[in-house]
């Protein structure tokens, strides 16, 4: 990855927005800018001695500085071993004055009355310590000025890492319709899913797995929401399985979805789901960059399937940016102004839910070129039907 590079064109965005100073947590803003790793959110919360104060600082001529925490620094510092653009790697000793240690950081690299930038996921205590650092200094969002915008387009080596994370994704997917038998548990299903992924090499899941069954005297939909973690709801023919589910590879994730039957589904489910396939087909061919607002290609696909009766059941965007994290900015989403772009990759996953018969939905990554949308995943769209 070209890291200097981002880090260049950083320099020259904060330059244009008035910025003197950039703040990033250990993140995966972070991670994109330094190739930095850093802890994904996990079911504890962190609170080591120096926290607060811990990331990575920016301004016009000097850094990136990088500011660690005895606990973790070692495996801070052995990750920019190597990284000629990271020079500067501060570990914090314990304990210490971390607010002191942070205006002496900050004294060299701020104008005082400058404007510091820091992203919409900073911690709030990061920013009342870098506003007591800095009181005459002006605060924005690092992500509304520029970032967001710098990450939406993918460079050709995030491509190639997201089109391996898409192709193991499809692996995983093929193993799993072989499992699906009656009585098999949706618990058992997400997880087989993600040992799949584990055995491919996958980091973690880009999400907590989602398997659904619904219709054939499914419980989903009455005392457990459509839409939840697994259950041990055993599967019945009659039943839809809905798949949502995606994986952590170098860094970059896949997300995905496909709806399969437990028996041949009814005329009326397979004219749902041949809507949905439609829909999906019809947004990703209008994925043509400069030519259509992300709201305009979500309606697209809405379109057909309001005007068919089953507007209400499709309850969510059309699609989502997807790449270090598996929701970025922007939507594909009613109100979204922002016109696609060459580089840009995202979700396309039109749905129908239908109350007792299934929840009929199909994602795919996709990847906005100047021709239309080029699907990263190479997983069959046909309407698949198991145990015949």
């Amino acid at each position: 990855m070209d890291y200097a590079g981002r880090i260049a064109r950083t320099r020259a965005a904060m330059a244009q927005h008035g910025i003197g100073t950039l703040y990033l947590p250990f993140s995966s803003d972070a991670a994109w800018l330094t190739g930095l790793g850093f802890e994904r959110p996990g079911p504890t919360i962190t609170d080591r001695p120096g926290d607060l104060i811990a990331g990575v600082y920016l301004d016009a001529t000097r850094g990136p500085l990088v500011i660690a925490p005895r606990m973790g620094g070692e495996a801070v510092g052995a990750g920019a071993s190597g990284k000629p653009w990271l020079r500067e790697v501060l570990i914090l000793g314990e304990p210490v004055n971390y607010e002191a240690t942070l205006r002496a950081a900050l004294r060299g690299m701020h104008a005082r009355g400058g404007t510091v930038a820091v992203p919409d996921r900073a911690r709030a205590g990061t920013l009342l310590a870098l506003q007591r650092a800095l009181p005459d200094a002006r605060f924005v969002s690092a992500t509304e000025a520029f970032l967001a915008g710098l990450r939406a387009i993918k460079d050709a080596e995030e491509l190639a890492t997201m089109r391996r994370a898409a192709a193991l994704t499809d692996e995983v997917y093929a193993a799993i319709l072989p499992q699906l038998r009656p009585g098999v548990t949706e618990r058992e299903v997400a997880a087989e899913i993600e040992r799949q992924g584990r055995l491919r090499g996958a980091e973690t899941v880009s999400f907590p797995t989602a398997v659904l069954y619904l219709g054939g005297g499914s419980r989903r939909g009455h005392e457990v929401p459509a839409y939840s973690d697994p259950t041990d709801l055993p599967l019945a023919m009659g039943m839809g399985i809905a798949f949502d589910f995606g994986f952590v590879l170098d860094g970059y994730c896949s997300d995905f979805g496909r709806t399969v039957f437990a028996g041949e589904p009814d005329a009326a489910t397979r004219a749902v789901y041949d809507l949905v396939i439609g829909a999906q087909g019809a947004a990703i061919a209008a994925l043509r960059a400069d030519t259509l607002s992300c709201a305009e290609v979500d309606r697209v696909a809405r379109g057909p399937i309001e005007e068919a009766g089953h507007g209400g059941g499709f309850t969510h965007r059309l699609g989502h940016a997807i790449g270090r994290d598996c929701h970025e900015w922007p939507s594909l989403l009613v109100g979204e102004a922002t016109t696609i772009r060459a580089g840009m990759t995202f979700t396309v996953e039109p749905s129908v839910l239908l109350p007792d018969r299934a929840f009929v939905r199909i994602e795919d990554v996709i990847h906005v070129t100047p021709d239309g949308g080029e699907n990263l995943m190479g997983s069959p769209r046909e309407l698949t039907v198991i145990g015949e």
